[in-house]
């Protein structure tokens, strides 16, 4: 049996999940219409696996939940809250306090692991602003104290507005396919403490929140108003960068 073994099994059960609906997308999936789109999942799915494995290592006791992968960030890279200027380490510059680049996490990741775009000639790498704002912080931070990155609902749900894709909010039954994918994720670590990102996370583990004491009853859910983590989006940037420091006290001065 292999060191990773329950991280293959929970990516393959990941990419064999079926799409709630036409309006969603399991961004891991198998079987595509055309070769290009199955290499994307592919990099996608490989993406994953490679910082899962990382995260295992690291043995992170945290687990920060978010609500679902962004159209310019995870759905590209196959990693929750990073996009490709992320993963290249193209966007970490702070002009007030510069992180060690050479020593941020996915620099290492991707030298090692050979780390992938989905636009696989790399001409058209997309920016998500929320992947900037999480990791300018989190690069800071202490390999090991590092928490590991999700979202309740794993794939893309979407929606055609002014002719163009558009994320949309899950609905209810998305976020219970999600938290059915949540539990085999905790199941490959040692997780002492969830923190959801945004409002959306916190409603959608209040509803699944007997049933992960049931299973999880030594994790601790951080549900309430004081506790959960406002999403970094738009105005949210000095609140999520607040909560962030109360967590993480070496953060405080930043």
């Amino acid at each position: 049996m292999g060191k990773y073994k329950d991280i293959d099994d929970f990516i393959n059960n990941l990419a064999g999940y079926k799409s709630s609906n036409e309006w969603s997308l399991n961004i891991y999936q198998f079987e595509w219409k055309n070769e290009e789109d199955a290499k994307i999942a592919e990099v996608r799915r490989e993406n994953l696996r490679f910082y899962l494995e990382k995260m295992k290592d690291l043995n992170p006791l945290r687990l920060f939940v978010g609500e679902a992968p962004g159209i310019k960030g995870c759905c590209r890279t196959g990693i929750p809250f990073t996009d490709e200027r992320v993963l290249a380490c193209e966007r970490l510059i702070n002009k007030k306090n510069k992180v060690d680049l050479e020593n941020s996490f996915f620099n290492k990741l991707r030298i090692e692991n050979n780390l992938k775009y989905s636009d696989i000639n790399c001409k058209h790498t997309q920016k998500e602003r929320t992947s900037y704002i999480v990791w300018e912080r989190l690069n800071r931070l202490e390999k090991s104290d590092l928490p590991l990155l999700w979202n309740i609902y794993p794939f893309h749900p979407w929606k055609y507005e002014k002719n163009d894709v558009k994320n949309r909010k899950p609905v209810e039954k998305e976020c219970k396919i999600g938290c059915d994918c949540l539990f085999k994720l905790l199941k490959c670590f040692k997780i002492d403490e969830i923190y959801p990102i945004g409002v959306p996370a916190r409603d959608a583990l209040v509803k699944v929140k007997e049933l992960l004491n049931e299973n999880f009853s030594n994790i601790k859910l951080k549900l309430e108003e004081t506790e959960y983590i406002p999403h970094p989006s738009y105005k949210g940037v000095r609140k999520f960068r607040e909560r962030l420091s109360e967590i993480y006290p070496e953060l405080k001065d930043l």
